[in-house]
């Protein structure tokens, strides 16, 4: 007889050394739970105090409100939620302690093949626990794809705003409103991708609400249409205030440079301090910094690549901004708070600089930014070639030095060695304050 993988075995195996067919009801109801939850049976990275998938469900099937919260969020709120709660009633009974309090195989069969056998129409959960406040602190609106379809004239191409890896963002107008949004349309070829990161992106953003963080006005998961409605930055992207500026539009000054930088510094110090759990950026850069009225920035949170940490895991479905990205990505792959701290401090020699992170219109020695501006570092006499020549010279010079200075500590190889959020917040505060 071989012996059952002690997380599928029935608690009397342990106590007997005697298995019989209740034992196999035991060890199918974990399955079951596998097939809901799509949770391993044993997991002791990602349950610290709860191991086994037993473990982890116990109290929480005794919660009926529960219930939708432990569904394989890939699902996408795509099932029925009566029958969902079914099979859930159907797998507690299966696994409880005493044999004799377990199903048969028989009604298993029975109860299974009635569930299996209807054809539901698949409730929306994920709307309806977003609404009820399950997953946020703040409630979005749920938008039918008609209205987001109204707003942004058709889709058409005369009001994009720019596109990612995953989807197209659009300007559009809210009459209901009477309000000026962003609609970003995930593509629809990137189907689990897709699928999986409109998950991530609703529950973060929901969650978050920082005047440096971009707010997420509503959302929309009409038919196979996902899509995201956040307020309009009126300015557009620090991109667009630093580089290839027409003779018409004025250069940002050294005070708007640095304010735009603490801004920037302080919603990442959010994001990793004060957001529980822990929100990595991974993709900080200028084009994803965006303005509003006063020059006042925020930072697009939720984008193709930012994740969730959880027990200091970093997934990354697609690579980071490569010139942006911290040396230790290409060694392991993996991403981390202080990751973040590096392409902070690529934005900052932008906004001292007013070159972009690499420029191959530029010599081959130089087009890469971090490359050229480092070791000038080392010698005074560099700073004051190394700043925006659109600035004139009209930026205080010792307050250079203490912005140079902090990008130097971001830009740290080791990424022991720099600092974190919050220090880099205080000491670009004081590099910003009385800068004239």
């Amino acid at each position: 007889m071989a012996f059952p993988s002690f997380v599928y075995g029935a608690p009397e195996f342990a106590l007997t050394g005697r298995l019989n067919s209740k034992s196999d009801i035991y060890s199918f109801g974990v399955v079951l739970l596998e097939l809901i939850t799509g949770k391993k049976a044993f997991d002791i990275i990602h349950r610290c105090k709860e191991h086994t998938l037993f473990q982890w469900a116990r109290g929480r099937l005794q919660n009926p409100r529960k219930l939708t919260e432990m569904v394989d969020p890939l699902l996408q709120g795509h099932y029925p939620e009566q029958s969902i709660r079914n099979v859930f009633i159907l797998a507690a009974w299966c696994i409880q302690e005493t044999p004799s309090m377990r199903p048969l195989i028989s009604d298993i069969v029975t109860e299974l093949s009635r569930l299996a056998s209807k054809t539901y129409k698949p409730i929306p959960v994920l709307v309806q626990q977003i609404e009820a406040g399950s997953y946020t602190t703040k409630q979005p609106q749920a938008f039918t794809f008609g209205e987001l379809n109204a707003a942004t004239d058709n889709f058409k191409n005369e009001s994009v705003l720019g596109e990612g890896d995953f989807g197209r963002v659009y300007k559009g107008y809210l009459k209901s409103k009477r309000q000026v949004v962003a609609v970003k349309q995930l593509h629809k070829k990137f189907k689990l991708l897709r699928n999986r990161k409109f998950l991530n992106e609703v529950r973060i953003l929901s969650r978050l609400n920082h005047q440096n963080v971009i707010n997420l006005a509503g959302f929309c998961t009409d038919g196979d249409q996902q899509l995201l409605v956040y307020e309009f930055m009126q300015l557009g992207s620090l991109k667009d205030h630093l580089y290839d500026l027409p003779p018409s539009k004025r250069p940002l000054d050294w005070n708007t440079r640095m304010n735009i930088a603490v801004g920037v510094a302080k919603a990442l110090e959010y994001l990793h301090d004060k957001v529980r759990p822990a929100v990595v950026h991974m993709d900080l850069k200028s084009s994803n910094i965006l303005l509003d009225q006063g020059f006042h920035p925020k930072i697009g949170v939720g984008s193709d690549k930012t994740r969730i940490s959880k027990g200091g895991e970093r997934v990354v479905v697609n690579p980071p901004s490569y010139v942006y990205c911290a040396p230790e990505y290409s060694k392991t792959g993996q991403l981390t708070s202080k990751s973040d701290v590096y392409s902070f401090g690529v934005v900052l020699l932008e906004l001292i600089t007013g070159r972009k992170a690499v420029d191959k219109t530029l010599p081959l020695r130089y087009p890469n930014l971090v490359e050229w501006v480092l070791p000038q570092l080392y010698d005074r006499r560099n700073f004051s070639i190394m700043v925006d020549p659109l600035l004139q010279g009209q930026y205080p010079k010792h307050k250079l030095q203490q912005a140079l200075s902090i990008a130097s500590m971001c830009l740290q190889g080791e990424s022991t060695m720099r600092p974190n959020m919050r220090d880099v917040v205080t000491l670009l505060s004081l590099a910003a304050s009385n800068a004239t």
